[in-house]
């Protein structure tokens, strides 16, 4: 085999080649930390659990908090922490469908003291208008759905 100059210069030097192989164990020692299965920590302060109520429940966890009702329910895409002074937390606003097919923008907002939650859930349309519903929720208890009804 005949190599010319200009080839002979764009092959790889032992000195690259060993450069090449390290990054390559430091890009796989990357990937498998972040996809490893360990669970993720959670913040300080963090309300992880469950939580029900007349027609609500909520599941925290040290990534996000699941909020249903009888008619849907919502991802909010973080732990719920609140302020150690007073226990209060807000959540959102977050784009999430309404009646209709309307999209509009939910907050939930409220208070955490030992394991009760007391919140009011928020949902705000474009035009502004809107309204909210309090829940009284205590962890460890099952959501009661017998007596609410969605009114779509």
């Amino acid at each position: 085999m005949i190599v010319r100059k200009a080839d002979h210069d764009s092959l790889p030097t032992k000195e690259n080649r060993m450069r090449f192989r390290r990054l390559s164990l430091v890009l796989a020692a990357l990937v498998a930390a972040a996809c490893s299965d360990s669970p993720p920590t959670a913040p300080a302060g963090a309300v992880i659990g469950r939580f029900g109520g007349t027609g609500v429940a909520l599941v925290g966890t040290a990534r996000d908090v699941q909020f249903s009702t009888v008619c849907g329910a919502i991802r909010f895409p973080k732990a719920l922490v609140p302020d150690p002074s007073n226990g209060s937390f807000a959540l959102g606003p977050i784009l999430a469908p309404g009646r209709a097919g309307v999209q509009g923008a939910v907050v939930l907002r409220g208070t955490v003291a030992g394991g009760r939650l007391d919140l009011e859930y928020r949902f705000l349309m474009p035009s502004g208008e809107g309204g909210g519903t309090r829940f009284t929720l205590t962890q460890d208890q099952a959501p009661d759905y017998s007596t609410i009804a969605c009114a779509l």
